[in-house]
Parts: structure tokens; C-alpha cells; sequence
């Protein structure tokens, strides 16, 4: 094998490029979700959410192993797949409507309702909902520049199965800063898999730049603006760091 040639490695980066954090989109279908109220007004939980998504991440998979001996050495081999929870941060708006809409998500599967407690509809306080009730599918999906035009274009899809938030992380107040809260989720699943979206080197037909993604950069990169401007401009956390709101700014740009 040749040595390492950089450039060799210059004209890979040239002609392949990179994948980067921030080129991501996050779809929660919320239609699936019974008994979340008071969340159908315009624009409705699934564009919100997507829209105020700053974080998120693709799942890991881990191979579950135990040892064998039939001869020889000891052997490990597979007996299960192990999927991870994935994290998710949301750019909270000045109503707490994200906040508000995970807590109802997460009372609906365990019941923790005070206007349910003593009613006589058959929902007790603190009955464990059904699974099919409380689970729904999420997308993730990361973009790439479409050479052919100026848009972006989905290259790569994972959708989790069956997908209900464990954990809503506890939110800060402090009168001394001014800082932007921001909603951290753990949700967990059934399974994820990754959706086929090439063939034969090429996207497949219906993953062209036609997406929510490309029409709404624009809408995004506002977001984004209002939300930079309000942070201190001494705040080292964001700069630099992907997959937060600077870096959000300068990819829509």
C-alpha cells in the first residue's frame, strides 16, 4: 500500500467533501400521541419543534456479546442489539409552549394528571398509559450542498421506532445573565434503522431539494439570528462549537 499523500487527500476532500453537525433536520410526528391537549393552534407542535431544534444526534448501535467455548479459545458471539437513547435541545419560545408540550407528552404515559385525579372518565392519576398510545416514529436526517443548484438536498434519513421522552432535563433561572433557556430531551425507542435513500451512487427519486429543510432556511437562519443577538457577546459556549446557533448562522448564510 502507497504511503499517505495529501494530495491525494486534498482532492478527496475536494471532490467528496464533509458532512457537518449543524446540516440536520429533526421531524416529530406528533399525530400518534393521545391524549396531548391544547397543542393544535398554528404552527403546529411537529413544524415547532423543528423548527426550534438546536441539538440532536444520530443513534448508536452496540452488538450485545457473550462467550462461548466449543474448542479452543474462548469466542465471543452476538446474541442481541442494543440500541441507545438519543438527546435532543430545543431553543425555547418566550411561551414555554416546548416545555409545556414534553411535560404533557411524558404525563400522558404515566398518568401524572391533576385534572384527572377523582374525575369520573376512567383516567385515574397516575395510571400507565398504553405504549401504542404514548410512541411515535422520529426522522432525523442530515443535508449536504446539491451540486447542481443551491440548495440542500437529504443524503443521509435514521428513523426510530416507537419513540417516547424518558427525560426532560431540569431548566435554570438565574436573574444574572440573560441567557436563552434551551429544553434538553432523552428519548427512547424500539429501534432504528437507516432509510435507503441511494442507488447506484445517486439519491433515490423523492430526496431532492424540494424538502421543508430547503424552503425554510431562511426562517431558520432568523431564529437563529434573534436568538445570537440576545446572547452575551462574550459568550465563548456557542462559538466554534457545532451544532449551535453561530455555527447554525453561518451555515445559512
Amino acid at each position: 500500500m502507497p504511503p499517505f499523500n495529501i494530495r491525494e487527500f486534498n482532492s478527496n476532500i475536494d471532490q467528496f467533501g464533509v458532512a457537518k453537525q449543524s446540516h440536520f433536520d429533526v421531524i416529530i410526528n406528533t399525530t400518534p400521541i393521545v391524549g396531548i391537549r391544547n397543542f393544535d393552534a398554528a404552527p403546529t407542535m411537529g413544524d415547532q419543534l423543528r423548527l426550534r431544534c438546536e441539538a440532536a444526534e444520530f443513534p448508536g448501535l452496540q452488538v450485545a456479546t457473550m462467550d462461548a467455548k466449543i474448542y479452543g479459545p474462548l469466542q465471543k458471539v452476538a446474541y442481541a442489539g442494543m440500541y441507545t437513547d438519543v438527546s435532543f435541545s430545543f431553543i425555547m419560545s418566550n411561551n414555554m409552549r416546548e416545555k409545556r408540550f414534553f411535560e404533557e407528552w411524558m404525563n400522558s404515559i404515566i398518568g401524572n394528571r391533576s385534572s384527572d385525579r377523582g374525575s369520573s372518565n376512567g383516567l385515574n392519576s397516575f395510571n400507565i398509559g398504553y405504549h401504542k398510545n404514548y410512541s411515535t416514529d422520529i426522522v432525523i436526517r442530515q443535508f449536504a450542498p446539491a451540486p447542481e443548484s443551491h440548495m440542500q438536498k437529504a443524503v443521509y434519513e435514521c428513523r426510530l421506532y416507537d419513540a417516547f421522552p424518558t427525560t426532560v432535563a431540569p431548566i435554570s433561572l438565574n436573574r444574572g445573565t440573560d441567557d436563552v433557556h434551551r429544553l434538553n430531551v432523552v428519548l427512547t425507542y424500539r429501534h432504528w434503522e437507516t432509510v435507503n435513500m441511494w442507488k447506484d451512487g445517486q439519491l433515490a427519486v423523492g430526496h431532492n431539494p424540494s424538502n421543508w429543510f430547503t424552503r425554510n432556511a431562511g426562517l431558520l437562519g432568523t431564529i437563529a439570528g434573534v436568538v445570537a443577538a440576545r446572547l452575551p457577546p462574550n459568550s465563548a459556549r456557542n462559538i466554534g462549537t457545532p451544532g449551535k446557533v453561530p455555527d447554525l448562522i453561518s451555515f445559512l448564510k
